[in-house]
């Protein structure tokens, strides 16, 4: 017969098939409140014990990690998906899914989660900069990383977040070039004179309208007598990720204008 073990030291036996198992409870789910548990396997009893005693060690320090066979790319498209899609708007989720797919996927996608070392996103960064990528983008690259990883750290997919012991590269100061005012009056008013977009363009320079909100603008929006314009909505294109061969790759969508409540639902598509 099996010794019984105490509270929160694990449980070993033996199965059927002759294989010895361990496992220990590594807390509650969420979303159910149902206890989960970790389990190891061997051959022996000793192998099962000794690795029951590792994790009971690491979980004592707060740095055990539930096993998983995860890999990077798996995890990234699983917080994408799963944890931030539903914040996010549309133009910004795009730009984290491309940024997944081009730069980090092909870099770390084949990499188990759990073996992912800070020396190799320095080494990612540091690449990067030389290829032309711009320090913004990688500084990009380095907050989607870090997010993911803290989700990951949460769920006991990884002891700890190695996005934070990298040195991602500064900030760039560019200084902004703007038009004088006898170029706005000399070259603007006089390029644009007969466009067909010329109003719009008075618009953005005008107003300071980023180009979704004056794309957004209807008749009710505007109030003649007072001057005044009401930015109620904004135009975007939005990439559909689960199109088929033939059909549409984009869309555009109407939603609320910055700033808005990043817990809103999705915007409704319309045919582009």
């Amino acid at each position: 017969m099996e010794k019984r073990r105490g509270n929160n030291e694990g449980t070993i036996v033996r199965r059927k098939d002759g294989r010895w198992m361990a496992s220990i409870t590594t807390g509650r789910d969420p979303n159910t409140g149902k206890i989960k548990r970790a389990s190891f396997y061997g051959k022996t009893r000793k192998e099962v014990a000794d690795k029951l005693a590792k994790a009971l060690r690491e979980k004592q320090q707060d740095n055990f990690v539930v096993p998983h066979k995860l890999t990077i790319g798996a995890w990234l498209d699983t917080w994408l998906w799963d944890y931030k899609k539903s914040s996010l708007r549309p133009v910004t989720f795009d730009s984290y899914e491309r940024l997944i797919r081009c730069h980090l996927k092909p870099a770390f996608g084949h990499i188990p989660l759990r073996e992912l070392r800070p020396e190799l996103l320095q080494r990612f960064y540091n690449d990067k900069g030389q290829q032309g990528l711009s320090a913004r983008t990688v500084r990009y690259c380095h907050t989607l990383l870090h997010g993911a990883l803290t989700q990951a750290e949460k769920n006991q997919l990884v002891a700890r977040n190695v996005a934070t012991l990298v040195e991602p590269p500064r900030k760039e100061r560019k200084e902004m070039q703007t038009l004088k005012r006898e170029q706005v009056a000399n070259e603007l008013l006089t390029a644009i004179e007969h466009d067909q977009l010329g109003t719009g363009i008075l618009l953005l320079f005008w107003t300071g309208v980023r180009r979704g909100e004056l794309l957004g603008l209807r008749w009710q929006d505007t109030d003649f007598e007072n001057a005044v314009l009401h930015i109620r909505q904004t135009l975007g294109r939005e990439r559909i990720h689960d199109a088929k061969p033939g059909e549409p790759k984009t869309c555009l969508v109407f939603q609320e204008p910055k700033p808005n409540n990043p817990a809103e639902p999705f915007p409704s598509r319309v045919p582009a």
